[in-house]
């Protein structure tokens, strides 16, 4: 028996309020999944825009040509950057999951590997330099984004 029955009894539990958290893994899955979420994103983007235009009695000849001759600054393409850089803004919240302690560090270099992964898929033969250069500070900032939205929810 306790000889002070007022005393709390010792316990060998101790407190383990660490946060883990991993660097690499943070990048790699973040990078995953904003290469692979905007080509999903992408896929699906081209099948609807075709099912629509063909809805519409457009020959396929003319969805390609509409395809290649696209104004960036229509808003079919404007859409397609809203949705590319949502995608940007869930990778950054998914990156900061993962790394818990050098959140923007880790977000900073999703951004610039989504931003050299769309300059070789084929952004540096669509775009201009500045324009490449406006599109991947706007990736960096929707990934930086992310990763800042979820640092203030954990919080």
């Amino acid at each position: 028996m306790r000889d002070n029955l007022y005393k709390t009894p010792e316990s060998p539990l101790t407190e383990n309020n660490e946060e883990k958290g991993s660097s690499i893994k943070a990048i790699i899955y973040g990078a995953i999944f904003d290469i692979t979420g905007s080509l999903i994103l992408g896929f699906m983007f081209i099948i609807i825009y075709t099912i629509y235009m063909t809805s519409k009695g457009m020959p396929l000849e003319g969805i390609q040509n509409s395809f290649q001759s696209m104004d960036k600054s229509s808003p079919v393409s404007i859409l397609g950057m809203v949705l590319g850089t949502f995608i940007s803004f869930c990778a950054g919240y998914v990156c900061a999951r993962k790394s818990i302690t050098r959140i923007y560090r880790d977000a900073f270099i999703v951004g610039i590997i989504s931003s050299i992964f769309g300059m070789f898929a084929g952004g540096a033969s669509v775009y201009s330099s500045i324009e490449l250069l406006f599109l991947s500070a706007m990736t960096i900032m929707a990934v930086l984004m992310g990763a800042a939205v979820w640092n203030k929810r954990r919080v």
